[in-house]
C-alpha cells in the first residue's frame, strides 16, 4: 500500500487541478454574473476566403455566410446544427492556422450585465502533422441573451515566461522528501534554463499559441548525481524539454506541459 500511495496521491492531485480549471468561471465571475443557455454547433468550416479578423458575434444569416460554410456528411449527426437569426446570434472562435492537431471545447456562457463572457478550453497536440487547420468553435444562443460586446477566455497561456517548479511528471506527484522540485524559467529574451538540482540544462525557446518550441535541443552538464531520485527527474525533464511541447493552462498559475512526458508546472 505504502508504494502505491504516491501514485494515488498523484492521481488525486492531478483531478484537482483539472476539475479547479473547470470552476475557473464560476470562482472569478461577478456575484452577479447570470450563466446564459448555449448550444455548440458542429459540421460547419471556415471558408478560404474569409475575411479576417472573424468577428466574435455574429448577428446575420447574410454576415455568417462571409466566414463559414457548412460540411454535412451522411449518416447520424451528419448535418449541421441549424441556426435561425431571427431568434439567435452565433459566437464564434477562430485560432490561427496551425499544424497541430488542435480542439475547442466550450466551457461557460455568462452575462455580467454588459457583454458576454465566452469561456472556452483548447488542447493542442504536441506532435506536428503533414496538414494544417485552422481551429474554430461556434455556439448559438438565443436573441433574448444579447449583449453589445463579447469577450473571449480560454485557457490558452498568453505569457509563459517566468520560473515555474514541476510538481508531476506523467501525473505522479512529485515530493519534497529527499530532493528539491525541478525548476524551469523562461525568459523574456528566449533562452530557457533548467535544472533538477544537479546538472543544469540550457537553449532557446519560442512559444505561442499554446506552442513551447525548444530550438535546437537543450544543452546540459554532465555531472554524477548520487541521489536517485533527482537523477530520475532529470531525466524525465531533459526527455520532455525537446521539440515542441502543449501548453495548457489548468488554473490561474499551474499549466499542463505536453510532450515526450506530461508535467504539471506552477509558479
Amino acid at each position: 500500500m505504502k508504494k502505491l500511495f504516491p501514485y494515488i496521491l498523484g492521481a488525486i492531485f492531478v483531478l484537482i487541478i483539472i476539475g479547479a480549471w473547470m470552476l475557473i468561471a464560476h470562482l472569478v465571475k461577478k456575484p452577479n454574473d447570470t450563466q446564459v443557455p448555449f448550444v455548440v454547433a458542429h459540421n460547419y468550416f471556415v471558408r478560404n476566403d474569409a475575411i479576417e479578423p472573424i468577428p466574435a458575434k455574429i448577428v446575420s444569416l447574410d454576415e455568417f455566410e462571409q466566414y463559414f460554410g457548412m460540411a454535412a456528411f451522411m449518416g447520424k449527426n451528419g448535418q449541421p446544427t441549424p441556426i435561425d437569426f431571427e431568434k439567435q446570434f452565433a459566437i464564434a472562435v477562430v485560432l490561427p492556422e496551425t499544424n497541430h492537431s488542435t480542439e475547442l471545447y466550450a466551457a461557460s456562457l455568462t452575462d455580467d450585465g454588459k457583454k458576454l463572457i465566452f469561456t472556452y478550453r483548447v488542447d493542442v497536440a504536441p506532435k506536428e502533422n503533414t496538414w494544417t487547420q485552422m481551429p474554430m468553435l461556434l455556439i448559438f444562443v438565443d436573441r433574448q441573451y444579447e449583449r453589445n460586446s463579447v469577450e473571449l477566455q480560454s485557457n490558452v497561456v498568453t505569457d509563459i515566461s517566468g520560473t515555474w517548479q514541476v510538481r508531476a511528471f506523467d501525473n505522479i506527484m512529485l515530493t519534497e522528501d529527499s530532493v528539491s522540485f525541478p525548476t524551469i524559467s523562461l525568459l523574456e529574451n528566449g533562452v530557457i534554463t533548467a535544472s533538477a538540482g544537479c546538472n543544469g540544462m540550457g537553449g532557446n525557446y519560442q512559444y505561442a499559441n499554446g506552442r513551447l518550441i525548444i530550438k535546437d535541443g537543450m544543452c546540459q552538464t554532465e555531472k554524477w548525481c548520487e541521489n536517485e531520485q533527482m537523477m530520475r527527474n532529470e531525466r524525465l525533464l531533459a526527455q520532455t524539454l525537446h521539440d515542441t511541447l502543449a501548453v495548457t493552462a489548468l488554473s490561474a498559475d499551474s499549466v499542463l506541459v505536453q510532450g515526450t512526458h506530461t508535467m504539471i508546472i506552477v509558479r
